[in-house]
């Protein structure tokens, strides 16, 4: 009677088949195909160089990956027992091979497969064995989602903005004219006007906090639907109210970084008042060198500042990533209802994480003002300031409205668009709004913080500046 095979998931056929070969006196007198473990030190240490000098059909104790009889067969079907496959095919040869067999699995001779103009070799290579036909598509990109959508959207706020500080800074009695006699009272009378235009958007706080209120109570709402275990008719409405919620949030923000950009206006034309009376001369031309590597400074600290701010939600995030892994592996029973998680844990995690993160990116907003004027001089900080206002005002539109963008794609296949949930495009979306999240909700509305913050540095620190300055 013949006896059954029993699989042990705890054996590693291949490894152990490499270990053994690693042993052995062998040779090598082939020419394989790679690199013999050149660039991949770690891979060269673990299998030794004998298992990387050598062609994998080459290697008796391994089996034949066209035909396993052996371990090879043996890790084929402890994977595809793993899998709750029928079967499981090892391949080599890397991406070539693989999709060459997918293709010459799928496809029959003239049958057609819709491919993109720029699809790799390897596919064009599978045609040609199984013929079939290809039917090409240009790959685009829809200009209304996205980093093109957040791009574009900086236009009008600019324009408006713009606007606005010419207009209010008119109304006010100010004049473009700078050879004017008085010159200077018309420049005060104007810069009371954009004072005052900054203080006209921050009166409109109570309809800003309600639409950015909005949106987190419709996610919530959302959120608890799904827990709660409520038809799908009442998560389809909530996702209705989040996506407008998305919406009305990144109008909020607008408002919020409109305001801080008028704010910094004021702020900056404080800050050279106070410098002056401090200085026998302050050059602020835009050919002064000092005052161009301030601007460059600025533009910089802006997108070093929301690097810092979307890297440390991707550290607190995998924080909780890993805290809820161990539940679910300590705790039996969670997703049977039978056992509460630790929800306490997971708020404590988030809320440090939070706190802790933002160390780093608050001390770079109040350090790098302070070192900039100290080696280069006040004119430098004048430079700073307006670079990283006006870097940080479109940055902040940018990523408030392109990572509204992604959510609301998001939730546009969850409605059964494009496959809906569990297809390609979804598990796209859901990458898209795992980077749109810190971009809308963290780095964006963070921005206007660092707007003011430098110009407030800026200004507390003019004494020290004015005083100490290492290259002048």
């Amino acid at each position: 009677m013949k006896e059954e095979h029993t699989l042990d998931q705890n054996k590693a056929p291949i490894y152990e088949a490499l270990q053994t070969f690693r042993q052995m006196r062998v040779v090598p007198f082939d020419v394989p195909g790679h690199k013999r473990g050149r660039g991949n030190p770690e891979l060269t240490r673990f299998l030794g160089e004998q298992c990387v000098s050598i062609d994998v059909n080459s290697m008796k104790p391994l089996d034949n990956l066209c035909h396993p009889v052996s371990v090879i067969k043996e890790a084929e079907e402890l994977a595809a027992q793993a899998f709750g496959a029928e079967n499981a095919f090892f391949m080599v040869n890397g991406t070539t091979s693989a999709v060459q067999s997918m293709v010459l699995a799928a496809c029959k001779k003239g049958e057609k497969i819709i491919l993109p103009r720029n699809v790799h070799r390897s596919v064009i290579n599978a045609l040609v064995l199984c013929g079939a036909i290809p039917v090409y598509v240009n790959p685009e990109v829809d200009p209304r989602l996205g980093i093109s959508l957040g791009m574009k959207s900086t236009a009008a706020p600019i324009v408006i903005i713009g606007v606005a500080i010419i207009v209010s800074f008119l109304a006010a009695g100010g004049s473009l004219t700078t050879n004017a006699a008085n010159y200077g009272e018309l420049f005060s009378k104007g810069l009371y006007g954009i004072g005052i235009a900054a203080v006209g958007m921050l009166s409109t706080l109570g309809i800003t906090l309600a639409t950015d209120a909005y949106g987190p109570v419709a996610d919530n709402a959302g959120g608890i639907a799904e827990m709660s275990g409520l038809g799908e008719e009442v998560r389809n409405r909530t996702d209705a109210l989040d996506s407008l919620g998305n919406t009305t949030a990144a109008t909020g923000k607008g408002f919020a970084i409109g305001s801080a950009a008028l704010t910094a206006l004021a702020l900056l034309v404080s800050y050279v008042d106070v410098v002056k009376v401090k200085v026998d001369t302050l050059d602020l031309s835009i050919t002064n060198p000092a005052v161009l590597v301030g601007l460059f400074v600025g533009a910089m600290l802006t997108f070093l500042f929301a690097a810092l701010t979307m890297s440390g939600v991707q550290r607190a995030a995998q924080s909780i990533v890993v805290e809820v892994r161990r539940q679910f592996k300590e705790i039996a029973g969670i997703m049977e209802y039978k056992a509460d998680p630790d929800y306490a844990s997971c708020v404590d995690l988030c809320t440090k994480g939070a706190l802790h993160e933002m160390v780093v990116p608050s001390l770079l907003a109040i350090v790098v003002p302070v070192v900039t004027g100290l080696i280069l001089g006040a004119e430098a900080v004048v430079g700073l300031l307006g670079g990283v206002t006006v870097t940080g005002f479109v940055v902040a539109v940018f990523m408030s409205n392109a990572g509204g963008a992604w959510d609301n794609a998001k939730k546009y296949i969850e409605s059964g668009t494009h496959g809906g949930k569990g297809s390609d495009c979804h598990k796209a979306a859901v990458i898209g709004d795992t980077v749109g999240d810190p971009f809308k909700d963290t780095s964006g509305p963070s921005l206007n913080i660092l707007i003011k913050l430098c110009s407030t540095v800026s200004i507390v620190f003019s004494g020290l500046i004015t005083s100490i300055h290492l290259l002048g």
